[in-house]
C-alpha cells in the first residue's frame, strides 16, 4: 500500500509539472494554486518589459554608432566647408533631425545619405560602409573627393551607389560587394578610371543597372560580363575599349 501511494503522488507530481508548461492549458487549472498563476503572470510581465529595455538599449547602441559614423565622414571630408551641413555640426541633435542630406526609417535608423554637388574634399571613410541599415549612398558631383571600395561588403542593404564626377582611382575592391548580393545600382560616370575592368567587378552579380560611361578604360570587354545575369542596363561608351 506504501508503494501503491508513493507511485500515485509521483504521477499527480508528474501531472502537476506537465500542466504547468503545457500552453494548452488554462493557467486556471485546478492543479495550479491562484499564488502560481499570479507568479507566472507577473514573470510574463517582467519578461515583456525586460524585453522593451533591452530593445531600446540595442537602438541607443545603434543610434550613437551611426553618429560616430557620420561624425567621421564629416570631418574626413572636410565637412566644415561643405556647401550645405546643416545639422551635421550640432552635437545635441539626431541625425535623423535634420542633418541635410540625411533620411531614416521609422526606427531611427540611416538608410539614405544624399550630398550631390555639396563640395565634399578629401577621402571617403570606409566607415560609412558600416551604416547596417543604409541602402542608398549619393555622392555625385564631388570631383575633389577620393573614393575607394574597400569594406563595401559591410555595406548589406546598399542597393543604388551614386558616383559619377567623383575620384576613382581604381575599382579595386569592388568585388566585396558580392558578399552582401544587394548592390543593384552603380553609378560610375565620368570619373576618369584608368585602366581594364577587373574582373572582380563581374562577381557583383546583383548588378541590374551599370553606368561607366566617359572614363578611361581599355582593353577589351571581357566575356565575363555574361555573369551578370541580371544586368538590364549597362553603359559603356565613351572609353578606349574594343569589343569582345
Amino acid at each position: 500500500r506504501n508503494l501503491s501511494t508513493k507511485a500515485a503522488q509521483k504521477n499527480l507530481i508528474d501531472i502537476y509539472i506537465l500542466d504547468r508548461f503545457d500552453p494548452s492549458k488554462n493557467m486556471k487549472s485546478n492543479h495550479l494554486p491562484s499564488s502560481m498563476n499570479k507568479f507566472f503572470i507577473v514573470l510574463i510581465v517582467l519578461v515583456e518589459l525586460l524585453c522593451g529595455t533591452y530593445a531600446q538599449i540595442d537602438s541607443r547602441i545603434l543610434n550613437s554608432d551611426e553618429r560616430r559614423i557620420l561624425e567621421t565622414f564629416y570631418e574626413g571630408t572636410n565637412g566644415d566647408e561643405w556647401n550645405n551641413n546643416d545639422g551635421w555640426n550640432d552635437s545635441e541633435s539626431s541625425p535623423c533631425d535634420g542633418w541635410h542630406g540625411v533620411s531614416c526609417n521609422n526606427d531611427g535608423s540611416v538608410i539614405r545619405v544624399e550630398l550631390e554637388r555639396n563640395n565634399l574634399v578629401g577621402n571617403f571613410p570606409k566607415e560609412v560602409f558600416s551604416l547596417h541599415y543604409l541602402e542608398e549612398l549619393n555622392l555625385r558631383r564631388n570631383p575633389e573627393m577620393k573614393f575607394q571600395f574597400d569594406g563595401i561588403g559591410n555595406a548589406k542593404n546598399l542597393y543604388n551607389l551614386q558616383l559619377s564626377h567623383a575620384k576613382i582611382i581604381s575599382l579595386d575592391g569592388i568585388g566585396q560587394a558580392s558578399d552582401s548580393n544587394s548592390l543593384e545600382i552603380l553609378h560610375l560616370t565620368s570619373c576618369m578610371i584608368p585602366g581594364p575592368l577587373p574582373d572582380e567587378l563581374f562577381d557583383v552579380k546583383s548588378l541590374t543597372a551599370l553606368f561607366m560611361n566617359y572614363n578611361e578604360f581599355s582593353g577589351t570587354l571581357p566575356s565575363l560580363i555574361g555573369n551578370l545575369v541580371n544586368l538590364k542596363q549597362l553603359f559603356a561608351y565613351g572609353n578606349i575599349m574594343t569589343g569582345t
